[in-house]
């Protein structure tokens, strides 16, 4: 049986010890996954509203989408997109991504 405990004494070390390793497990800072709604599933509001419903939601983010008839259009991304960024910061998210159509990929808007 090799590696099997052979006694009660060794199961009752183990017993012993197993508070000490889930209080080592506690102190190490988790970090927290972060969620984003993709605001297409609330285009049918403000951008303000959107983040709101977000927020109350219990997201931490928003991944705005760009594309025709979303929030952002493609054409007015630059100035629309930092407007966006600052609502979600004021409703208390980030922003960290956007979606956008693969045409507008191809422009120099899309980063390509």
């Amino acid at each position: 049986m090799g590696g099997a405990l052979k006694s009660r004494r060794e199961i009752l070390k183990l017993l012993a010890a197993a508070p000490l390793l889930s209080s080592i497990q506690r102190s190490v800072p988790q970090e927290k996954s972060q969620l984003a709604l993709v605001s297409r599933h609330v285009q049918w509001t403000s951008m303000e509203e959107g983040a709101a419903i977000a927020a109350e939601a219990g997201f931490r983010a928003i991944a705005w989408t760009v594309r025709r008839g979303a929030h952002m259009e493609p054409e007015h991304v630059e100035r629309d997109l930092p407007k966006a960024a600052d609502i979600a910061r004021k409703a208390g998210l980030t922003t960290p991504m956007k979606f956008y159509n693969a045409l507008l990929a191809e422009t120099k808007l899309g980063g390509a």
